[in-house]
């Protein structure tokens, strides 16, 4: 049998697995990534080094889960979370890194003068926003200047490890548009963006096509984790991984990607930017397609912190001292709650509703006394989400080239079956469909490492050996009038 092997770095930690040629993953692994907040600076950071050593453990742990080695394995794709940045010195040694959740360049960002502003919007199809590695750099000229000498290198997450697995520097550009130093009318790094974000001293990589090879798997590392020195494959970032991993994804279609946020992804025949400049990016998606995206915000991230505060609540409780989280998940699936008379928000849910620096916020009235109100809270929130999704999707459809026919829910957080059902029942008039397979990265990274490595000539080729039709269940359900009237006084409340 012969896989290809999959990296996948994302906001909670490495997920490693194994892929055969006919889409199977199998040998999962995984660990989460340490995070450590900086009061002082008001940030998160990881330690670089000890990512890499959580990557060769995942990728031992797999191996030996699968019991293969030798020449079974064929390639290593590698993928990761967006906007997560290694800063190298001149030895190539990581000095600073930082996940996608960093937010200690927002001042920075709000500063910035509204040319300069749509200036980086015109070259990149992005305002400036504290997640991108170009504000972290600005912000280390502005505020630590001996860190900002010595920053010699910047490399994405996937390219890190891609290089510590290798040895080459190479930047893949679904990565490189999100360092907001890359122009994406030329395909090359914009000069000006370099001279603003004050990284003119700091040597940017090659870039090369999604799909590339990066080199072969060192020797050394080759011999400790028993395998060939394969092709390590640089596949797409994960949303547009993830995106392949839904199907035969095209322009008409939109993917929600329901994980620590939820980006809504609508590729495109050709480059299209939303000409009202809001906040809509503009991405290079596969084979020549670009893509819209908008993005319902830290979705998955708040869900988390929500179930942590109840569960820590339910834990006071004499006899709950245990409570597993799967317990409270398994509870509150049973005990679905009418949301009547709760609203919750947290923003920006979509780019041209409502203030942009909108902070959560939620609204009770408690009409009912027979009601749990914390059910309530959960399923409110889960509607706001499905609101979100649908309001994301609509948009891309307006901007983009043609109007949107399906709807592809993917991605952990799409297990419930209230956001399902939601948003089935708003969209009446699209094919709305789940993957049957909720974390479509790895699948998606997969194809593409197998299409490196000559498996597939092509995407349509690698579908069909892959069965792809049977990847999705599709999603039905009634008009719902009491839906429909909480969902258009989400509209009107975010417009006010």
């Amino acid at each position: 049998m012969r896989y290809v092997l999959i990296l996948d770095i994302g906001t909670g930690g490495v997920h490693t697995c194994l892929a055969d040629a006919n889409g199977i993953l199998t040998a999962n692994a995984y660990e989460e990534i340490r995070y450590v907040f900086n009061p002082e600076d008001k940030g998160y950071e990881l330690d670089a080094l000890e990512m890499f050593d959580a990557v060769r453990r995942q990728i031992k742990a797999t191996l030996a889960k699968a019991g293969v080695g030798g020449d079974a394995v064929r390639a290593i794709g590698v993928t990761s979370q967006r906007h997560g940045c290694v800063f190298l010195d001149r030895d190539d040694r990581p000095l600073m890194a930082f996940p996608n959740l960093d937010g200690r360049s927002q001042l920075l960002c709000e500063e910035m003068s509204h040319d300069d502003s749509v200036a980086v919007f015109d070259a990149t199809a992005r305002w400036p926003a504290c997640w991108f590695p170009a504000p972290r750099i600005l912000w280390a000229k502005r505020q630590k200047e001996e860190l900002h000498r010595n920053i010699a290198g910047l490399l994405m997450l996937n390219e890190y490890a891609a290089f510590r697995l290798t040895g080459n520097k190479v930047s893949e550009w679904t990565n490189a548009v999100e360092t907001m130093l890359f122009d994406i009318h030329s395909r090359t790094w914009s000069g000006d963006l370099i001279t603003m974000f004050g990284a003119e001293n700091i040597a940017l990589s090659p870039i090369v096509e999604t799909g590339e090879s990066a080199g072969l798997l060192s020797a050394e590392l080759a011999a400790e984790f028993g395998i060939a020195r394969v092709p390590v494959v640089m596949t797409a970032s994960d949303t547009q991984s993830a995106t392949l991993g839904c199907g035969d994804i095209g322009p008409g279609d939109a993917v929600a990607v329901n994980g620590s946020t939820t980006p809504v992804f609508a590729p495109t025949e050709t480059m299209c930017i939303d000409r009202d400049r809001r906040r809509v990016y503009t991405s290079p998606y596969y084979g020549g397609m670009w893509a819209l995206e908008g993005n319902c915000t830290m979705s998955g991230i708040v869900h988390r912190k929500l179930m942590d505060q109840l569960l820590h609540l339910a834990r006071c409780f004499p006899g709950q001292e245990k409570l597993e989280r799967s317990a409270l998940y398994d509870l509150l699936a049973r005990n679905d709650a009418d949301p009547e008379g709760v609203t919750m928000h947290w923003g920006p849910v979509v780019a041209n509703i409502g203030s942009t620096t909108r902070l959560a916020r939620l609204s009770l009235y408690a009409d009912n006394d027979e009601r749990n109100i914390f059910m309530s809270i959960i399923t409110a929130f889960v509607e706001n989400l499905a609101f979100a999704i649908h309001e994301n999707a609509r948009q891309l459809g307006e901007i983009g080239d043609r109007p949107l026919d399906r709807i592809f829910l993917t991605g952990g957080g799409s297990a419930s079956v209230r956001l399902q059902k939601a948003l089935a029942a708003l969209n009446p008039d699209k094919a709305v469909y789940l993957t049957n397979e909720l974390e479509t990265t790895s699948r998606g990274a997969a194809i593409q490492a197998w299409m490196a490595v000559g498996e597939f000539s092509d995407l349509h080729q690698a579908y069909e050996a892959m069965n792809e039709k049977t990847w999705v269940t599709p999603l039905r359900a009634d008009p719902d009038e009491r839906l429909a009237a909480r969902h258009a006084r989400w509209r009107e409340e975010l417009t006010e």
